[in-house]
Formats: structure tokens, C-alpha cells, sequence
């Protein structure tokens, strides 16, 4: 049988083929391998003439007997085609990585050596735990040790476990059968937990889920299987997860707020991004590359000077990364050609240095930061927010903090 699409790949027509020997059409095919074995061959690549194609090489059995053999072929085009397609409808759910290793900008010792580390957990299979302050750039180590993984062509799905209300996190991760409960849809949803199939699941923010939901979580890491809200059946699951936390989990559990035994199953593999008054040697290099992208996000051309540059890496940074990107974002909004050191000490006022021997801790640092930029902000936790590079929830959960 020869039909029509496949005398498009070949650049064959019907005429020209009937009568003649699949063989001496197209020697590439080589189906007498498959009838001396009895024997299946799928998924080859073979290029014929012009065309590159996927070909199934099947043999023909009747009666537990064979008599003959049959190759199917696809044009590779097509199907990466397809794949494209896919890959497109995951990214606008916001389940592919972008990210990878060589996005994560710096050249300190520090961060040098946090990558080899998040290098050589990605080529395990094993849970992962990131540590580090807001805005230090864990979902980007996520992202990257998905990428560097075996499973970096199915999904990445991250869920920030501060940004959807505890009562509802349950169904959002595990999913939910029609009618489960008011307002559900009536054919029911399947969770992130079952979308993530094949692929890895980065749970932010791990250290606010409730205890509560901690146990269900842990039943589906000791299970590899999810129960979704208000059904009776499981369904099994194979996804890698990467949790992440601004807290010491420690600490948690002896408050009481975090489950000893879903913490030791998260931390087989922990990797502590460091903050970045830890590597400041990498802030003139961040800052010339958020400099670059940002002037062309604003169709500007914008240099910052060398004293623009060593105040920056004068300050602190309790926001660390992202309040270093808004902080630059503001100042080119505000520059005309150039960002000058005046107009960096406007934006971030007296120099924050951390010296533990004669300045206030850290904590306190941070307290008298967030203040100062709430209150230039007219006590709009919003725009503070957006300053500090972190969320209105994190903020107002902050200022609650230091007023106990």
C-alpha cells in the first residue's frame, strides 16, 4: 500500500511506484531485517531524499504466522511540529521552565559552587530543598536543575503555597472530583500534582502550607499517589519534587508550625542559595546586565558610571536580587542617559553595611529597611512591596512580625 502522503515524503508519485519493489524505491526502508528477526523496529530516523522521517518497521503475522512486513513513516517535521504546538499550550499554563545554569549570573566562589551543586543534583532523581532569602533567585535554581535533568522535556509546574488560600490549596495541588464541594466544577479537576506527571512539581514558599495539608503532602511522597478531594480512588503519580523556603524549617518545628517528618523527607538533597551581600562581588556584573535589559524593555540607552556602580555594591540589599533589578528599573526610568551616584543614593539612601561586630544584626537591618521604605512610600504596602522585590503578603507578614 502506497498512499498519498507518503508519495509526498518520497517525492514519489502513485504511477511511479506501483509494480515496483519497496526496495529499490527506497533502500532506506530495509524491511528485510524485520522478517529474518520476527521482530519489531520502531522509532528510526531514516532521511529520504530530501525529507528526514520517523520509521516503524512492523511485520505482518496472520494466524501466528508471519507473512510479511510493513513500514509506517512521519515526516520529523510534522511531529516537531506538534511537539511545538504542545510545548506552546504548557508554556501559557506556565508548566515549561525557562531558566537554565547559564542564566544564573555571577562569577563568586559562592555561586560557583552552589551551581556544581544544584549541577550534580540534577542529574539525580531525588527530592530537592532550597533555602535561601526572598528574592536570592530559587525558582531559577528549580528551573535549571529541571532543565539539567532527565525530565527536563515534561512539565515544570510551580505553585507559590502563599499565593492561593489555605483552603483552597488542597484541591489545587491534588485535584477534586465533580460536586466535591460548593462551587466545584461538575466534571471535576485534576490537580498540579497530576499535571506535573513526568516531569517536576516546585512547591515555593513550603514552610507557610498548614499543617494540615503538610500531611497530605507527605502521604503523597511516601506513596508517589494522589487521592484528589472528595473521590475514593488514587491515581499514581511519578514527579520529582523541589520545595523551597525563606525559614529555618528547623525553627518551625519547634514552634510547632512544620512537620518533623515531612521536613527529613524533603531535605535529602539541600541547597542554599546564597544572599547576595554574600557575593558582592557579583553586584556590578548584575548590574550592568538589569542596566542592558532593562533600558531595552524601555526603548532607552542608558549607562550607569563606576561610582554608580561601587555604591551599589556599598549597600546591603536585604530584597537581594530583585530589589537590586527594581532599584535599577527605577533609576532608568528616572535617568536621562546616564545613572550617577547622586541619583543611586536618592533610590537607596545611607548605606546599609552588615558588620556584625559594631552595626545592629541583620534582623534589625532589615526591620529599619523595610520601614524606611514604607514610610518613602507613604505607607503604601503595595508600592513597598515592589521596592523591596517581594510580595504584599510577605511585607505585611514582616511588619507583623516586628511589631510583636
Amino acid at each position: 500500500m502506497f498512499n498519498p502522503a507518503a508519495g509526498r515524503i518520497m517525492g514519489i508519485s502513485e504511477k511511479e511506484a506501483i509494480g515496483r519493489s519497496i526496495d529499490e524505491l527506497v533502500p532506506e526502508t530495509i524491511l528485510n531485517s524485520v522478517i529474518e528477526k520476527n521482530k519489531a523496529e520502531l522509532g528510526q530516523v531514516l532521511r529520504i531524499g530530501q525529507a528526514q522521517v520517523l520509521a516503524n518497521r512492523v511485520p505482518i503475522i496472520i494466524n501466528n504466522k508471519m507473512v510479511g512486513a510493513v513500514t509506517t513513516i512521519e515526516d520529523i517535521t510534522k511531529i516537531q511540529e506538534y511537539e511545538q504546538k504542545i510545548r506552546t499550550k504548557l508554556l501559557v499554563k506556565g508548566q515549561v521552565a525557562k531558566y537554565k545554569f547559564s542564566d544564573i549570573i555571577g562569577e563568586s566562589d559562592v555561586l560557583l559552587k552552589t551551581k556544581e551543586k544544584a549541577k550534580k543534583y540534577a542529574a539525580t532523581n531525588g527530592t530537592v530543598l532550597i533555602i535561601g532569602e526572598s528574592g536570592t533567585g530559587k525558582e531559577m535554581f528549580a528551573q535549571s536543575i529541571h532543565l539539567e535533568s532527565e525530565r527536563r522535556n515534561g512539565p515544570f509546574v510551580a505553585v507559590n503555597c502563599t499565593a492561593i488560600p489555605q483552603n483552597l490549596l488542597e484541591s489545587e495541588l491534588f485535584g477534586y472530583q465533580g460536586g466535591a464541594f460548593t462551587g466545584a466544577r461538575k466534571e471535576g479537576k485534576s490537580g498540579l500534582f497530576t499535571e506535573a506527571h513526568g516531569g517536576t512539581i516546585f512547591l515555593d514558599e513550603i514552610g507557610e502550607m498548614s499543617t494540615e495539608l503538610q500531611v497530605a503532602l507527605l502521604r503523597v511522597i511516601q506513596e508517589r499517589e494522589v487521592r484528589p478531594v472528595g473521590s475514593n480512588k488514587v491515581i499514581p503519580i511519578d514527579v520529582r519534587i523541589i520545595a523551597a523556603t525563606n525559614k529555618d524549617l528547623l525553627q518551625e518545628i519547634q514552634k510547632g508550625a512544620f512537620r518533623r517528618d515531612l521536613y527529613y523527607r524533603l531535605n535529602i538533597l539541600k541547597l542554599k542559595v546564597p544572599a547576595l551581600r554574600e557575593r558582592k562581588e557579583d553586584i556590578k556584573l548584575l548590574s550592568r546586565y538589569f542596566v542592558s535589559k532593562i533600558s531595552l524593555k524601555y526603548k532607552k540607552v542608558v549607562s550607569i558610571t563606576e561610582g554608580a556602580l561601587d555604591r551599589l555594591q556599598r549597600y546591603s540589599w536585604p530584597g537581594n536580587i530583585r530589589e537590586l533589578e527594581n532599584i535599577i528599573e527605577s533609576l532608568i526610568v528616572l535617568a536621562d542617559d546616564i545613572i550617577t551616584e547622586a541619583q543611586v543614593d536618592e533610590l537607596i539612601g545611607e548605606n546599609v553595611e552588615e558588620d556584625a561586630e559594631n552595626k545592629d544584626s541583620l534582623e534589625i537591618i532589615k526591620n529599619k529597611h523595610i520601614l524606611k521604605v514604607l514610610s518613602e512610600c507613604g505607607g503604601n504596602q503595595t508600592l513597598a512591596a515592589k521596592r523591596l522585590g517581594i510580595s504584599r503578603t510577605h511585607l505585611w507578614r514582616l511588619i507583623n512580625n516586628y511589631k510583636k
